[in-house]
């Protein structure tokens, strides 16, 4: 290959040395265009790629977030379910329990008792009264 076209056309040393520059400079001229053709492509499919795969991992997170936030409800109905359910059962334990032992006396209610309260003062001292279910006879 020559050796590269000068710079100043003036040091050109005949008119044919200067077509032989001519077409030296084309063919890169050509191949440049070429080069930058298949770069503009490449980069343009890269784009796509790049553009789909943001927006892949964009879907993915809102997927991801969807499934967190719906994990996370499903994991604190069940800690309230297993709360009521304990609730219940301790509940249920008690009042067999009561059944079974007799229910406690309710202390210090002779203060409460007075006309307005609604609870007769004859079911504090002993007698063999109801007070709200309970026997007051314990």
């Amino acid at each position: 290959m020559p050796p590269r076209p000068p710079r100043d056309p003036a040091t050109v040393g005949s008119f044919a040395e200067l077509r032989s520059h001519y077409r030296q400079l084309w063919v890169e001229l050509d191949d440049c265009r070429h080069s930058k053709g298949m770069t503009s492509e490449a980069l343009r499919y890269r784009t796509v790629e790049v553009r789909g795969a943001k927006a892949d991992a964009k879907a993915a997170k809102s997927k991801l977030v969807t499934l967190s936030k719906h994990q996370k409800a499903k994991d604190e109905a069940n800690k309230a379910g297993y709360w009521s359910g304990a609730a219940a059962i301790t509940v249920t334990i008690f009042y067999e329990a009561f059944k079974v032992v007799g229910f406690p006396r309710r202390q210090g209610l002779g203060r409460v008792v007075g006309p307005r309260s609604g609870i007769r003062s004859d079911c504090m001292d002993g007698d063999n009264g109801i007070w709200l279910g309970i026997p007051c006879d314990a």
